[in-house]
């Protein structure tokens, strides 16, 4: 069942459900609504944020198929307590219900049951692990292919927006060609973009691609997951040896090592790829290369200088 087919038959299978529900235009999330008081509201979950869920389900089996008829205040508890995805746990505790009624319309579609979705919900292994089937069906439609750079003959021809989106689109990466754009103008403005969305709305695929894409060599780029742990800059550049005078200690990360290459190479283009920066403040980590892209001295103190530095590979300053 390909996405297309996946949301006709919610529309039609459940036209009597109070909750819509369906993958949007962008692929890979689920839109679904409820209506009240304020009016209708719309509400968007990954699909990886919804097969969390169903592996949730599974792995406490016995605790959720006591729960087949929709009581509120057990779903609420139920979501609060064992959904490890942190925006479904979220959004279990403030749309209860249409969580509910969503996730039991995906175990009937992939079981072909006919439940009420709104109110009733079939637990079990079997219903859980076709559901998961159905969805990771769906996720591997959205899963980008293989990127590839695209050829240019020429690096000193004039760069283009539209091959980078047909790039995007080539290798499955389903973004609107206004954030392709966007995203592309904002780097030209300053070479320093923050990317902000929901959990898995593709802020490090687009940035990966964007990078292999302008590329010619992965020593142009590095990626790096900020740990809940990063409280100075160590883990960025490093730090002198302070058992070896005028040793210096590299980061494990690379990122120092990326720079230096940059320095050394001003004619090509390399990027720094920080995923999850909120992970930890980031006035902690990155107040020196904040710092120095804000001030006309833009320059980061490494070390001192001396004599006992002239062995050291690693400048004083950058």
């Amino acid at each position: 069942m390909n996405h297309i087919e996946f949301n006709n038959n919610l529309t039609q299978q459940f036209n009597q459900s109070k909750f819509s529900a369906e993958i949007g235009e962008t692929g890979g999330f689920l839109v679904f609504s409820n209506s009240g008081q304020r009016g209708l509201k719309h509400f968007t979950l990954s699909l990886y944020s919804l097969a969390s869920i169903f592996e949730d389900i599974k792995f406490n089996l016995t605790i959720f198929s006591e729960h087949e008829n929709y009581v509120e205040s057990e779903w609420r508890d139920l979501g609060s307590k064992y959904y490890s995805d942190g925006t479904a746990n979220a959004l279990c505790t403030v749309q209860t219900k249409p969580l509910f009624s969503t996730i039991s319309k995906i175990i009937n579609l992939a079981n072909n049951l006919d439940d009420d979705p709104d109110n009733d919900i079939k637990i079990n292994e079997a219903t859980i692990d076709n559901a998961l089937r159905l969805l990771n069906s769906l996720m591997l439609e959205f899963s980008p292919k293989k990127i590839k750079k695209l050829p240019r003959s020429n690096p000193n021809e004039e760069f283009k927006v539209g091959d980078f989106t047909k790039l995007l689109s080539d290798s499955k990466l389903i973004f609107p060609d206004s954030l392709s754009l966007r995203f592309t103008a904002a780097l030209q403005t300053k070479p320093f973009v923050i990317l902000t969305g929901l959990s898995g709305s593709g802020k490090t695929k687009l940035a990966e691609a964007f990078s292999l894409w302008m590329c010619e060599s992965p020593q142009q780029y590095c990626m790096v997951a900020v740990g809940a742990d990063w409280t100075n800059r160590e883990s960025l550049l490093g730090f002198p040896n302070a058992l070896d005078e005028g040793g210096y200690i590299k980061p494990d990360s690379g990122v120092l090592d990326l720079i230096l290459r940059a320095v050394a190479d001003p004619d090509k283009p390399y990027f720094l790829i920080l995923d999850e920066m909120n992970m930890s403040h980031v006035e902690r980590y990155f107040a020196d290369f904040l710092s120095a892209m804000e001030s006309n001295d833009s320059h980061i103190t490494l070390h001192p200088e001396g004599v006992q530095w002239e062995r050291c590979d690693v400048p004083a300053t950058l």
